[in-house]
């Protein structure tokens, strides 16, 4: 990846696809205003809930098939979106967020991951130990 220097002095990360990188103008100036001021998070406007996991696990692919398994669970659940992330010296750890609309969402989920699918081997083959949990919301700004 190669770093490009825009109009503005600004400095953006170049993409390739195997076509060729986005050329930085295209995103430079009012386009690129227009869009992140048409998605700026509003708390007020638009409150979310996360429910956010954090674990030790045995196998990152094992634990991943086993969290692709549970997809049509998480969108019955409301879940929006989900993140994954393990930390850059550990693979054998995911901190996972899950978001959701409403807070009673959230803590149907984290009941439904409690007493259905953490405690089973078969559901969660390569959990080790027990999650950490927290459920999030925006925090509010006086």
């Amino acid at each position: 990846m190669r770093r490009l220097e825009g109009r503005d002095g600004d400095t953006t990360k170049r993409y390739s696809h195997g076509r060729g990188a986005r050329p930085p103008h295209l995103w430079d100036g009012p386009v690129r205003d227009a869009v992140l001021a048409s998605v700026t998070f509003d708390p007020k406007e638009n409150p979310m809930t996360t429910l956010h996991i954090e674990h030790a696990i045995t196998d990152f692919p094992t634990w991943h098939a086993a969290f692709q398994s549970f997809q049509d669970a998480r969108t019955r659940a409301g879940v929006l979106r989900h993140r994954i992330y393990q930390p850059v010296d550990d693979p054998q750890y995911v901190v996972i967020d899950l978001d959701f609309n409403t807070r009673a969402e959230a803590q149907a989920m984290l009941g439904f991951l409690t007493t259905q699918v953490w405690p089973s081997s078969t559901s969660a083959p390569a959990l080790f130990g027990a999650p950490t949990t927290r459920i999030l919301e925006p925090a509010r700004q006086t």
